[in-house]
């Protein structure tokens, strides 16, 4: 049974893996959403115009970067529970 120990650790570890992954999408959403705040700014008519190009420059630099982060969290479903979501999804439908 010392295989099912390891498999066992080892789904642990997709599961933390699956987890971290959610938390890292969120944290890039995060960061996409301050980035924006930043660029459309009241504080940014407070300034130059050079110091705004600078600082917009500067947010697009950092906004490129982060855009070419991706990150998915799949999840595979049978035809049974393709169904059932489906069926579910229909419901909350006609409940409002």
């Amino acid at each position: 049974m010392r295989l099912i120990a390891v498999l066992d650790q080892v789904e642990m570890r997709v599961e933390r893996l699956r987890k971290d992954t959610v938390r890292i999408e969120e944290e890039k959403d995060s960061l996409l959403s301050t980035l924006d705040s930043i660029k459309h700014s009241e504080l940014l008519l407070d300034i130059s115009e050079c110091d705004k190009d600078d600082i917009t420059r500067y947010a697009d630099r950092i906004l490129s970067r982060a855009m070419t982060v991706e990150v998915t969290v799949r999840t595979d479903r049978d035809h049974q529970q393709e169904e059932a979501l489906y069926q579910v999804g229909l419901s909350t439908i006609h409940d409002t």
